[in-house]
């Protein structure tokens, strides 16, 4: 079934690239902070999650008298 949805992305038309680059254009109110928000989520879900799980795993190792590679 995934098989199938990612095969129709291919069959999606192809969007033709914009002529007008550096345009000012309008904006809903909101858009801003949602940009903002999926951006903080993606550096937490790279960045602090991974140190976060390094961290817990090397705190529950010096607990249990493990050594950490």
């Amino acid at each position: 079934m995934v098989y199938i949805a990612c095969e129709s992305w291919g069959t999606w038309p192809r969007i033709p690239p914009s002529k007008s680059t550096g345009d000012i254009v309008d904006v809903e109110p909101g858009e801003a902070e949602w940009t903002l928000d999926v951006l903080e989520g993606l550096f937490d879900f790279f960045f602090v999650q991974p140190a976060k799980t390094v961290a817990r795993k090397a705190a529950l190792d010096a607990k249990l008298g493990r050594s950490t590679p």
